[in-house]
């Protein structure tokens, strides 16, 4: 099971990295601005959000999908859908940023699916 598990995160970490490489990509590309760019001041605040989620995000999605998928024997789109929805829980949390992570707020209210149908 641990082997499984482990070969399971090696999988979804690397398909990740190769899914955000495009993100590296432009990083380069804008690493190469002359500095009196006016964006530069942007490709400064990109580089960094990117190696934080290079660094601390990628591997934690990768962990979550895979002990979901191994553990709890759960397929690929609800272990994407539960840690993604798990993920926007936590931020929601973080004093500056939790006003744009705000879970959405369902209706609340009995809807009958029959009433939709003619009979």
């Amino acid at each position: 099971m641990i082997l499984e598990y482990i070969v399971t995160l090696f999988v979804y970490y690397m398909g990740l990295l190769l899914l955000f490489s495009p993100a590296i990509m432009l990083l380069s590309y804008l690493r190469e601005l002359p500095s009196e760019s006016p964006l530069q001041g942007a490709a400064i605040v990109y580089g960094i959000l990117v190696v934080v989620i290079y660094l601390f995000g990628l591997p934690y999605l990768a962990h979550q999908i895979a002990k979901r998928k191994v553990f709890e024997n759960k397929q690929f789109s609800r272990c994407v859908g539960e840690t993604i929805a798990d993920i926007q829980l936590k931020l929601a949390f973080v004093p500056i940023l939790g006003a744009l992570f705000r879970p959405k707020k369902k209706e609340r209210g009995f809807t009958n699916k029959n009433d939709d149908k003619i009979r």
